[in-house]
């Protein structure tokens, strides 16, 4: 994915030591130095790894800090994941339906929501576990009707990976909290619908 930078005139860290102290999680920065051309800027690193309900969300994005230039900061993109050990393997891959899908979608998978699956397209290798996660209104809507977040889960390495990577611009701590319960809601769907073994 292209790092599209937003800038910003406070400190991103603020307010993601700020956020780390509101959901009771840990907050670490690094700093690496990027060289762009002639000019070298600081790149911040930041995360926030929050235990829950037996797992670990991290929240990560980072920011450039423009040389010579006072109070610029240029905000990355927010991811936030789980790496999840010991489960089965799971994918689960979702899309807003074009033209072409809602005529040929006959033969591929369904929620059993039909207003969901007028809309949404997916692929996934466990069907039925699934249909248990859509039947949960609230993961629903989140997928359907928010287009910030992309949620992806994948298995890879003996690893199950859950991400989100969101395009909302994370401008404040409300912002970035409001972030963090949508993927809290998507990894709950998934450990109530028992597709997340604990």
């Amino acid at each position: 994915m292209e790092n599209k930078y937003t800038i910003v005139e406070e400190n991103p860290s603020l307010f993601w030591t700020e956020t780390a102290e509101a959901i009771g999680g840990v907050f670490t920065t690094r700093m690496q130095e990027q060289r762009f051309g002639d000019y070298y800027f600081d790149l911040h690193l930041l995360q926030i790894s929050k235990p829950h309900r037996g797992l670990i969300i991290e929240l990560n994005s980072c920011f450039l800090i423009a040389p010579n230039i006072l109070n610029e900061y240029h905000l990355d993109d927010l991811r936030i994941e789980s790496f999840i050990p010991d489960q089965v393997s799971f994918f689960l891959h979702y899309f807003p339906k074009g033209v072409y899908d809602k005529i040929f979608w006959h033969n591929k998978p369904h929620s059993g929501f039909k207003d969901f699956d007028k809309v949404i397209g997916f692929e996934t290798n466990r069907l039925w576990e699934l249909r248990k996660f859509f039947a949960n209104n609230a993961v629903r809507d989140l997928i359907q009707n928010d287009f910030y977040s992309r949620f992806n889960v994948r298995y890879e390495n003996e690893m199950l990976i859950v991400k989100n990577q969101s395009t909302q611009l994370i401008l404040n701590k409300e912002i970035l909290l409001a972030e963090y319960q949508k993927f809290v809601l998507f990894i709950d769907g998934l450990i109530d619908a028992k597709l997340i073994k604990l």
